[in-house]
């Protein structure tokens, strides 16, 4: 697997160096060295791993990309929830084996909606975004999302998301985004979009990084990880973590990129509602199926 491939790799030489990148190492070993010693909560936290993640963003690329606040985009709509406990199978680094995940609730039943704190995504132009716009005006509103939430961002292609946890907690934040890309998954069945392209992920735990692929397994998840990414308490791990940054937003802004010309905005150029009056049919996926229906693997 290409993304993987790289993702495992480190270079001799980890970037080229500038004053600017510099700087920014400096800045961050220095603020996530004074959070560690005060105990800082999970939103300052965030607060760190989002210097990275800006920084690597603004890179230039010929597509551009952009780090979104994900903290309040919930899981929607409800058909997309996880219930617990989940069929995501884990496969860890140590061990090489699949395991039952351990998500587990009180309750068989119990639907959980997660949010994650931070996502990667492509910034479409306004002809892409019009395309997209255009094609789900023929949907209920319950379907016009390019991702797992109806919130604002629905119309953003996301490729990437991490999740936060303050350092010496109980609560795995693999969970959380294995609960978010499950829903994406969910997602992509119920348009019949093609769930071949791994989905990467990043969990940050005070200084501690890892990163995770997660891929479809027929309609179940199969998450490869965690894999360790770099730590923010040495200068020589956030250069290793801003190398990794690079290669998850050069992948997007090439790899899924083109998966997102191909799959997406033909899928949206195949919807457009004049097109389809044209051909004297409906293009709602409700009247294609005659009704909508979300779950998986039960």
């Amino acid at each position: 697997m290409e993304l993987y491939a790289k993702l495992a790799f480190i270079p001799p030489t980890i970037l080229p160096l500038s004053l600017k990148i510099k700087n920014k190492v400096d800045e961050v070993l220095r603020i996530a060295t004074w959070k560690a010693h005060h105990n800082a909560d999970e939103g300052q936290w965030s607060a760190v791993a989002h210097l990275l993640l800006a920084e690597v963003a603004t890179w230039p690329r010929a597509q551009p990309l952009l780090v979104i606040d994900t903290q309040r985009s919930r899981i929607g709509p409800s058909e997309l929830y996880t219930k617990m406990p989940g069929d995501v199978a884990l496969i860890y680094e140590e061990s090489k084996s699949c395991v039952t995940s351990e998500m587990t609730s009180p309750s068989t039943n119990t639907e959980i909606s997660k949010m994650v704190d931070w996502s990667m995504a492509l910034d479409l132009s306004s002809s892409d975004t019009d395309k997209i716009s255009k094609a789900f005006t023929a949907f209920n509103f319950n379907e016009c999302s390019l991702n797992q939430s109806l919130s604002y961002v629905r119309h953003s292609p996301l490729f990437g998301d991490l999740e936060v946890k303050k350092q010496h907690q109980m609560r795995d934040p693999a969970i959380q985004i294995a609960i978010w890309k499950s829903a994406w998954l969910k997602k992509a069945i119920w348009h019949q979009w093609d769930t071949s392209l791994p989905m990467p992920a990043i969990t940050v735990e005070g200084h501690t990084w890892h990163w995770y692929l997660f891929m479809a397994a027929g309609e179940g998840l199969v998450m490869l990880g965690p894999f360790n990414m770099g730590n923010t308490s040495t200068l020589n791990d956030i250069w290793i973590i801003l190398y990794r940054l690079k290669v998850l937003f050069d992948w997007g802004a090439t790899t899924y990129r083109g998966w997102f010309d191909e799959h997406i905005l033909k899928w949206a150029e195949n919807h457009d509602p004049d097109a389809e009056k044209g051909k004297g049919k409906s293009s709602t996926l409700e009247n294609q199926t005659g009704a909508l229906n979300l779950s998986y693997g039960e």
